[in-house]
């Protein structure tokens, strides 16, 4: 089964440039329907699967006339991109871009990460392979249409990053790279802003798209740390972004780790990332989000057993307040045992600087 244009390739795709890429994203859609529904029958070895493709003088036609999707206005672009990754299989259409010759034109960025090695200890591909395996692997288990977005871009900033301090650091590099602005997650994400701003994403999408950029890392964090304390600072990042949010990055991290291996291999073991998953389902259902608005005590309160005034401090002891309770909100969230806590870190806040030295508790 072939796609063709309704007579000369060329002059209909010169009448309406966007018909380059819908004819990709058709393709792309017609073809995952079909193996979708090759998996669902009964395997025969007999079966030839018949796969969409393009009568060869339109495609040669595509590839000819890609440079016409610069003259496309961005918001009819940013409406077809939004369909093909809101629909099951975005990492095919990623390798027809790439094939039609629009990759750069679409994603500069992305395009810049072919054959960029990274230190094989970690990465067994070049940034660009990595970045479409975790793309595949998303696709199966998150439909979010800005995740997908946010996993395409996730790395992009490597490229800056391997380029100002190479690949094989040592630990004070290490941390002077991560402190710094070329840290790939935000890099990546200043990025990710460039590129989706010229395709007409709207700030909101942009921020979205950004914020699990920069944060596509915190799953791992909470991973490496006490597991002691993988509960709390779950509850924290909850607490923060919300259920779906964390969830969403919770399978960032699954895409990610999975795109570290061959396909055809066995992956890393997930059952720590599962067991993530596992616990902020729990977390949701039993405690819900639990934020400074939830605290048993409010600013005021604050103010009136301290005796202070309105200001930065306040803000500051709430937030202190709530990193406590989140330990364990049941028997935590009242009002003497916050008091207590606050009046402890006041008393330590005095002994370093000086400050709130006139502090008195009622």
């Amino acid at each position: 089964k072939k796609l063709r244009t309704v007579g000369n390739p060329d002059t209909r795709f010169q009448e309406d440039a966007l018909r380059l890429l819908r004819g990709l994203r058709f393709v792309n859609v017609l073809n995952q329907k079909l193996l979708t529904t090759t998996k669902k029958k009964k395997p025969d070895p007999t079966d030839k699967v018949r796969l969409f493709d393009f009568e060869p003088e339109t495609w040669k036609s595509i590839k000819s006339n890609h440079t016409l999707l610069k003259t496309i206005a961005k918001e009819r672009i940013k409406e077809e991109l939004t369909k093909a990754f809101s629909q099951g299989n975005p990492f095919g259409l990623i390798g027809l871009l790439d094939e039609a010759e629009m990759l750069a034109i679409l994603f500069p960025a992305l395009a810049l990460t072919k054959h960029v090695d990274q230190p094989i200890r970690y990465h067994p591909f070049d940034i660009y392979s990595h970045i479409i395996l975790t793309l595949y692997h998303l696709q199966e288990i998150n439909q979010n249409y800005l995740v997908r977005f946010a996993m395409l871009y996730h790395d992009v900033g490597k490229v800056g990053q391997y380029a100002e301090y190479g690949k094989n650091l040592s630990k004070e590099e290490i941390r002077t790279l991560l402190a710094g602005p070329l840290n790939h997650r935000f890099s990546s994400a200043v990025l990710a802003e460039e590129d989706f701003r010229k395709l007409g994403f709207s700030h909101k999408e942009i921020e979205e798209i950004q914020r699990y950029i920069r944060e596509h890392h915190t799953p791992g964090e909470i991973l490496l740390g006490n597991p002691q304390n993988r509960a709390k600072r779950l509850r924290k990042l909850l607490s923060e972004a919300g259920f779906e949010r964390v969830n969403n990055l919770l399978d960032i991290n699954i895409a990610d780790r999975m795109g570290m291996y061959n396909p055809l291999q066995n992956a890393s073991d997930l059952s720590d990332s599962r067991y993530l998953k596992k616990l902020l389902l729990d977390l949701e259902q039993e405690e819900g989000q639990f934020r400074a608005k939830d605290l048993a005590i409010k600013g005021k309160d604050i103010m009136e057993h301290f005796h202070l005034k309105p200001g930065k401090i306040i803000g500051e002891l709430l937030e202190v307040a709530l990193d406590r309770v989140l330990g364990d909100i049941k028997n935590r969230n009242k009002p003497d045992q916050i008091f207590a806590n606050l009046a402890n870190h006041l008393k330590n806040l005095s002994n370093r600087d000086g400050t709130h030295s006139s502090t008195q508790e009622k």
